[in-house]
């Protein structure tokens, strides 16, 4: 194909590596990890020999965010390090960098960490001027606090996400009272989490929603459990499961192919 033609006439070439990465973006696509991440750092050695810095660093974060459908998170922050490193005068870059590796950080439970990452990522998209990318990474932040127990600055960040949502994102506004109705939940207040939820979930078929609502599917399981409105929390139980189950299939697809690609790199070396 198009890739062999121009391995032979341009190897080693910028164009070379741009259809690589190509290629190793298709593979993602069609769930080929392994290949994927064969691809990729093939990639990044024609990108590094090549002098190409915000390449490389972009390819680095796509290797990471492969590590992070593997929920292996301890790699997914070495490769945005790596990226970071590379490449830091980007703002998308860096962005993107803060906010998964912020991400990552509070997957391992290491909130003070997340929510500096978090930080730094909402001071790159207040200068890119993005409403929606600070409502998105505002949400990031409370979600940290609630989860840090930090339940009254957590309610503060809500509202500040919401004032930037209700005017330039509206389409961010479910998460947020979605993060509202956890901290109402924490604090004992039911009918609050109720009113938040039913902003969250207004428009959608909980039978199809998108992962994005994992964790506030859980959420109004256990408000209309305790509610007695157990039609709807076994609706929303049900819902959860679909997209946990959906991620643990992916998770582990992700981090067998992975693991068999680098052993076969080993092997090679």
């Amino acid at each position: 194909g198009a890739l062999a033609q121009i391995v032979v006439s341009f190897k080693g070439s910028k164009l070379h590596a741009d259809l690589l990465r190509s290629k190793a973006t298709l593979e993602v696509s069609q769930g080929k990890y392994g290949e994927a991440l064969s691809t990729f750092l093939e990639t990044h050695e024609l990108y590094e020999a090549l002098g190409e810095e915000r390449s490389r660093a972009i390819v680095l974060q796509n290797i990471g965010s492969l590590y992070s459908d593997a929920r292996d998170y301890e790699r997914v922050l070495t490769y945005y390090k790596q990226a970071s490193e590379a490449y830091p005068e980007d703002p998308a870059l860096a962005l993107s960098s803060h906010n998964n590796t912020g991400n990552a950080l509070k997957e391992l439970g290491r909130y003070d960490a997340a929510e500096a990452e978090f930080r730094a990522a909402l001071e790159v998209a207040e200068e890119m001027g993005s409403p929606l990318l600070e409502a998105r990474i505002l949400t990031n932040i409370a979600s940290t606090e609630y989860l840090a127990g930090d339940y009254g600055p957590a309610e503060e960040t809500v509202r500040r996400g919401l004032r930037i949502a209700q005017s330039s994102a509206r389409e961010w506004q479910p998460f947020l009272y979605g993060v509202r109705a956890q901290i109402a939940l924490a604090r004992g207040n039911l009918g609050l989490a109720q009113r938040y939820l039913e902003r969250t979930f207004r428009d959608e078929d909980l039978t199809a929603t998108s992962p994005y609502f994992r964790d506030f599917h859980d959420t109004a399981y256990e408000v209309f459990s305790e509610l007695g409105d157990y039609r709807l929390a076994s609706q929303h139980l049900l819902a959860f499961h679909r997209i946990d189950d959906q991620a643990r299939d992916l998770s582990s697809t992700a981090n067998n192919a992975l693991l068999a690609a680098r052993v076969d790199a080993q092997n090679r070396e």
